[in-house]
């Protein structure tokens, strides 16, 4: 039974020999594969049987760390005999394979290892304790275990690396269970000499014996499993099978009375089975009824005639063993309803020879509802093995059962055959449209679509999702599968050596359409405002950013995703004299609604309010007419009502602000305000002027002037002060410096302030390229000459390439341009674009085409 612990015997000895049943995952072994005990050894109950009654309750609870504990702790007690001792060591190695059993795979290994431990620590612990020999049986015991679990494992899931890792494990359990033999054996056969001299407790002769027969057993049942390892017939199984036989021989012959005789003949009888030996297996089937054996033997007995049967083409015969003997006693048995299942299919394969099609479909009903039963009763293992039994049958075309072609389905895509899964999900969809169960349908469409993904077949797991959400809109989690269906399009355009990703913008425009509220509509937002930012489609990358709600996971994301995109946006628009001042309006309204929503909802001021604040008046001051007083009012609320905003906000806000003041003609204010953020700190006006530089950086060039101004007047106040500053803020300030004398148009004092620092740093290369640029935009033919010397070092130094390597190309043509030596321009950008058609991506390449015909235009 499903997740069940082993059933306790009611003497020790026997007890620790105890077979570990695996219900890992689910997954259980079939009944009465291993076999107990063979002769009591006590008939007097004693503390060591509470001991044991007090681990299995706490195994039966699946408590096995209690259990371990108290295991460990009586291990070492002082009144227990050395007998006791090693029962409760082999206790301890139960319990580990127990929970290894049942553990998830990424632990098991962990819990496999210490099952193992346990006899080695024992044996050196109490050296002289000759139980110890029961804790290591039990040991081999859970190593059996582990490798039948592999098998298992390997088979339903189609896992050649766990059925190799299966073969080495019942490999190595085979060989300790030889040397338990040997050992066992030996010890035996010294019992006999009768050495009454002994001093030191040991197992008696019966105890050597009842274990011998058990190791002999099991070693029959690790060769049985190492030979289902095997393909179905090979020589390889043929020959395990044949060994496994050969070790059951001698434990055939046993009394009824012992419990080894039940799981020694059902071996027998099923290895004779797959070797074909029909008439051997028939025989000890009679054997085995003669001898009235228990109802669980009886029903994994029948299971076998019924096999032998459906091997004669017998499945009439086998039929009427079902209807008359399927339970015994009202008791079930997995292998006797797996036995059925597999009748089933039978007779459903012969109605198909036959073209009866009601037949068809009684006996695939038949199945489908075993398949169910043994899933409920016994576990996923026997319906995962159910699944593996049918794509060994190749359903009829016209079949409509949904739940057999789902399953055969499942079953191929256990095994990894992808093609052959998909198409069967496809027939289960079609019959599930046909009986017009809608919501079956979605399921089935969206394994599938799952399947496709497991293939790694990206674009067909898309148009699955896709169809399966447009198919089936009112489904809870339809917007987030044709999310999906977007997902797997761009895996898939990845893959391709010249990817489109139209198909997914189309697929996340359509999300946004058919699902526009919701996780999944932010998410398509957020995925479309990146694609578009990507591809540098400004005003779409801001409009789907815009489109993201306050309460989005994505929220304070897309509200800088937005002011990147609509900066760009309207700097680009600009220099084309495209601009449109009700887009600029509608934005700068986004932004500001983020403010004004904030406080109403008497929320403390957010970093996502404060760049919503900062980017508005931005907004104001670069793109709208006349916007000095837009931005002073936004500015102005934020600085009143955010009191304890960090200092570098605070002052990149009172930067813009000197701005709005200065436009309007308020040169007062603004030299107020530069006094108010400056003061008498080095550090503060630093932080204003750092603040001035980064507002101009997006600036237009009007504005940008107006910036220059402002930061020439911050650094005269710095210069007192310079030396209380660090040596790396002190070269930032001369730079901006040299860089605010160009701009304002001071060309000769820029110059000789960017020469000094160039020849004091002569590796930074940011002040070289500064003097660079100083230098080709000068009007003088002079600097011409020494931008071209410039560059050109600056081309030296700079790595193949890279983006100033590129810069250096452009400005030394553009120097030669302005030189008048056009011709050697054009040849040195011809040369470029010869050598490296890209020219450092889609911009760059641009100004470099625009340079060669500037420079042909003269030529």
């Amino acid at each position: 039974m499903t997740g069940a612990v082993p059933r306790r015997l009611a003497f020790p000895a026997q007890r620790i020999l105890a077979a570990v049943l695996v219900c890992a995952a689910g997954i259980s072994m079939p009944h009465g594969i291993y076999a107990q005990s063979d002769q009591p050894l006590a008939t007097v109950e004693t503390s060591q049987d509470q001991d044991s009654r007090l681990i299995e309750g706490l195994l039966q609870r699946r408590l096995f760390k209690l259990a371990r504990r108290f295991a460990a702790t009586r291990i070492v007690a002082p009144e227990l005999a050395p007998q006791q001792q090693a029962e409760m060591a082999a206790e301890l190695v139960r319990t580990y394979a127990l929970e290894a059993s049942h553990a998830s795979p990424e632990r098991r290994e962990a819990l496999w290892l210490a099952a193992t431990k346990v006899p080695v620590t024992f044996a050196e612990q109490f050296p002289e304790n000759r139980f110890a020999l029961l804790p290591r049986v039990q040991a081999a015991i859970a190593l059996l275990a582990q490798g039948k679990l592999a098998r298992q494992e390997g088979e339903i899931l189609a896992d050649e690396q766990l059925t190799r890792t299966a073969r080495a494990t019942l490999r190595g359990t085979t060989e300790r269970l030889e040397t338990l033999q040997e050992e066992t054996d030996q010890r035996l056969r010294e019992s006999h000499r009768g050495d009454t001299l002994r001093k030191v407790p040991d197992l008696n002769s019966a105890q050597l014996l009842s274990l011998s027969r058990r190791i002999t057993l099991l070693r029959a049942e690790a060769t049985e499993n190492h030979a289902l390892c095997h393909e179905t017939d090979s020589d390889d199984q043929r020959s395990l099978l044949l060994q496994a036989l050969k070790l059951v021989e001698p434990l055939v012959t046993l009394p009824p009375e012992s419990p080894l005789l039940w799981p020694s003949l059902l071996l027998e009888i099923r290895s004779a089975r797959r070797l074909g030996r029909i008439d051997t297996a028939q025989q000890r089937l009679a054997a085995l009824a003669e001898r009235e054996p228990p109802v669980a033997v009886q029903l994994e007995a029948q299971a076998e005639e019924v096999r032998l049967l459906l091997a004669a083409d017998k499945l009439d015969d086998a039929l009427e063993i079902i209807n008359r003997r399927r339970s015994i006693g009202g008791q079930e048995g997995a292998e006797m309803d797996f036995a059925s299942f597999e009748t089933f299919v039978a007779l459903w394969k012969r109605a198909e020879r036959d073209k009866n099609e009601p037949q068809v479909d009684v006996w695939q009903s038949q199945a489908s509802a075993v398949v169910h039963d043994l899933e409920q009763l016994y576990g996923s293992y026997w319906a995962r093995r159910a699944e593996l039994f049918l794509t060994q049958q190749a359903l009829s075309g016209t079949s409509q059962n949904i739940d057999l072609l789902q399953r055969t389905a499942e079953g191929y895509v256990r095994k990894r055959e992808w093609t052959e899964a998909l198409a069967n999900y496809d027939r289960a969809i079609q019959a599930a449209t046909s009986a017009s169960e809608t919501a079956r349908t979605y399921q089935l469409r969206l394994a599938a679509a799952a399947t496709a993904v497991r293939a790694e077949e990206y674009g067909e797991a898309s148009r699955r999702f896709e169809q399966a959400a447009n198919l089936h809109p009112a489904e809870k989690d339809a917007g987030q599968r044709h999310l999906m269906a977007a997902y797997y399009e761009s895996l898939a355009a990845r893959k391709e050596s010249s990817p489109s990703l139209e198909r997914y913008a189309t697929l996340l425009q359509e999300n946004l359409q058919l699902w526009p509220r919701g996780e999944s509509a932010d998410q398509a937002a957020m995925w479309l405002a990146q694609l578009r930012f990507a591809s540098r489609r400004w005003a779409e990358a801001t409009k789907a950013y815009m489109r993201i709600p306050p309460e989005s996971t994505h929220y304070s994301l897309a509200v800088d995703g937005a002011r990147q995109a609509a900066l760009k946006w309207f700097q680009e628009d600009k220099q084309r004299g495209e601009l449109v001042s009700r887009d600029v309006a509608q934005v700068i309204e986004y932004f500001e609604r983020i403010i004004t929503q904030g406080s109403d909802n008497a929320e403390s001021w957010t970093s996502t309010m404060r760049l919503a604040t900062e980017t508005a008046g931005q907004l104001w001051l670069n793109y709208v007419d006349n916007g000095y007083a837009g931005a002073q009012a936004v500015l102005e609320i934020a600085l009143r009502n955010d009191p304890d905003a960090p200092a570098g906000w605070r002052n990149r806000l009172e930067s813009l602000l000197v701005v709005a003041y200065a436009g309007q003609g308020d040169l007062a204010a603004a030299q107020q305000t530069l006094d108010r953020v400056g003061g008498d700190s080095a550090e503060r006006l630093f932080e204003l002027l750092l603040g001035l530089t980064q507002v101009a950086s997006s600036a237009t060039p009007q504005i940008k002037q107006e910036m220059a101004k402002l930061e020439l007047m911050v650094i005269e106040n710095l210069k007192p002060m310079r030396e209380e500053l660090e040596e790396i803020a002190r070269l930032e300030i001369e730079t901006r410096e040299a860089e605010a004398l160009a701009i304002t148009g001071q060309h000769e004092e820029a110059k000789r302030l960017y020469q000094a620092l160039a020849a004091a740093h002569p590796n930074n290369l940011q002040i070289q390229l500064g003097l660079g640029h100083l230098l080709a935009r000068s009007e003088a033919a002079a600097d011409w000459e020494a931008g071209l010397t410039q560059w050109r070092m600056i081309q030296g130094r700079s790595r193949p390439q890279s983006p100033n390597w590129y810069e250096a190309k452009y400005q030394i043509a553009h120097c030669h341009i302005r030189l008048g030596n056009r011709e050697e321009a054009v040849q040195m950008l011809r040369y470029l674009a010869t050598l490296d058609p890209e020219m450092g991506g889609e911009e760059m390449k641009g100004r470099f085409q625009g340079l060669l015909r500037e420079a042909q235009s003269g030529t």
